[in-house]
């Protein structure tokens, strides 16, 4: 049995009966187990962190794309309305000059007509 009261192992960091190689080799090789064992969970736990990684990245990377995509379409859709929108305003303006012109045309000959019967009365 190891008493509270031995000292601390210079060796192996652990308490026990000073000068007892034998139990400080058995000691040591507790440590290397509980090293290797620590050592194992912390590969298991990185490997499952990179696979989750991996994963997340192709999940990401595939988002990544779908959202391109989408903004593709969305990009083309709007240039398909602001062309609609440039036939529309094209047309806007023809009918407007043409409007113009008629009222001009329908105008002009009673402003002369008036202009005319204005100066006949002079």
């Amino acid at each position: 049995m190891i008493h509270h009261s031995n000292t601390i192992c210079d060796d192996c960091g652990e308490r026990h009966t000073p000068g007892n190689s034998a139990e400080c080799i058995e000691d040591l090789q507790k440590q290397i187990i509980r090293n290797k064992d620590e050592i194992a969970a912390l590969k298991d736990e990185n490997t499952a962190l990179t696979v989750a990684l991996t994963e997340q990245r192709r999940r990401m990377g595939a988002e990544y794309d779908n959202l391109d995509e989408k903004l593709k379409n969305v990009q083309s859709i709007a240039a398909r309305e602001i062309q609609k929108y440039r036939i529309v305003m094209e047309k806007i303006k023809e009918e407007h000059d043409t409007y113009q012109r008629a009222n001009w045309d329908y105008i002009m000959p009673l402003v002369e007509e008036a202009l005319k019967a204005a100066t006949d009365e002079s």
